[in-house]
């Protein structure tokens, strides 16, 4: 490995065996020796994970933007994890302990690293967590490829994760809710009554196409899901293997689709061609809605239902996430007899234990009501005899 100065500028010039070929690497203009320096650390960590320079002699800048290379380019992962773990290195990682020499990163500068993101830059105990856990899996890489010899991320104190307490609402309150929105005629109608009576998540409304849509069966397939955050918007694959799924839906949902297809067709005739078969748009132009909208829109409908108290059989709606809309429709068809595993299945989840652990209650509740009604039926039976 060689640094040196051509004319004015400095160069990095060294060979290596990569697959069992011997390869050359050289780059010039750099305007110090420094720079072509990192420039050659850099590089070397892109190649083998930086094996061949060592911890004494790489910064965990060096390393992380090398490994975050190799993570990109792996195909492994899909790109909204990708785009987050690029995120979670570049906004919190590397300002914060980029220039620490990789072999000079301890258990105790870990620690420093987790109370300065939770306190000083307000991050969420989970979002803390999750931004460790990715640099805990970049050091076992470093461990793993004879970077390092343990990672001192591994077993640092992580802030404790308080679940906020789900949002509900009655069965009254949803049918109150979503009448309110189809007789105002709400841009959105159709998505309240996908979250609420069909469970879908954000990104699975966002992604959908009118071609996931069989208005006359009545179903909706999930194929896609279009999310977002700070670099953008995009189309991914669902969240998992068993997110990919087909959902019958209520007569009302199916007559709020109806309507927002006639709605598309006379916008189109306006504006021209849409260019694309998204199912919530824009209502003014067409353009697909991006997911925070559809989050803000949300909590609009939720202060004008509550604005228009007479309309509602003066029923105030709790303010609830969107998330929480997609609970609220598994909550009620457990409290309506339907089987964790059914459930399982509608909601997308992975594992039935997923669906055990928010739902399961519900179920017992209902065991329970029906177990009531069969034996007032019984004692019923006993009086008439």
């Amino acid at each position: 490995m060689t640094v040196y100065k051509r004319g004015n500028k400095w160069c990095f010039h060294f060979e290596m065996r990569v697959n069992g070929k011997r390869e050359q690497y050289k780059r010039g203009g750099f305007d110090s020796r420094q720079a072509a320096a990192a420039a050659e650390r850099r590089k070397l960590s892109e190649i083998d994970g930086g094996a061949r320079i060592g911890a004494a002699r790489m910064t965990v800048e060096d390393y992380l933007r090398g490994w975050l290379r190799r993570y990109e380019r792996s195909g492994s992962r899909k790109r909204g994890t990708v785009v987050t773990t690029r995120g979670q290195v570049e906004l919190h990682l590397l300002p914060r302990i980029g220039g620490v020499t990789l072999s000079k990163l301890s258990r105790v500068k870990v620690q420093e690293l987790v109370g300065d993101l939770h306190t000083e830059a307000g991050l969420s105990a989970k979002t803390v967590r999750n931004v460790i856990g990715t640099l805990n899996k970049a050091l076992n890489d470093a461990v793993a490829d004879g970077v390092l010899p343990y990672s001192p991320a591994a077993k640092v104190d992580l802030p404790k994760v308080k679940k906020p307490e789900l949002a509900t609402w009655s069965p009254l309150q949803v049918s109150c809710f979503l009448k309110f929105a189809d007789d105002e005629r709400q841009p959105l109608a159709a998505a309240w009554w996908l979250v609420l009576t069909a469970g879908l998540r954000r990104g699975e409304l966002c992604g959908l196409r009118w071609s996931d849509i069989d208005l006359l069966r009545g179903q909706v397939t999930v194929r896609k899901t279009r999310l977002q955050n700070r670099s953008g918007v995009w189309l991914d694959e669902p969240k998992s293997r068993k997110s990919r799924r087909t959902r019958t839906l209520h007569a009302g949902a199916v007559n709020a689709l109806a309507r927002l297809k006639n709605a598309h067709e006379e916008l189109a005739a306006v504006v021209g061609d849409f260019g694309h078969d998204f199912v919530l748009v824009m209502p003014d132009d067409g353009r697909p809605v991006q997911p925070q909208y559809v989050t803000r829109w949300w909590h609009r409908s939720i202060a004008a239902a509550n604005r228009a108290g007479l309309q509602l059989a003066a029923i105030e709606l709790p303010t609830m996430r969107l998330h929480d809309g997609r609970h609220v429709c598994f909550t009620h068809a457990a409290e309506a007899g339907t089987p964790l595993h059914v459930i399982a299945a509608q909601a997308g989840h992975e594992s039935i234990v997923t669906t055990e652990r928010f739902y399961l209650h519900a179920t017992e509740a209902a065991d329970a009501a029906a177990t009531q009604r069969h034996e007032q039926y019984l004692q019923q039976a006993l009086r008439d005899a």
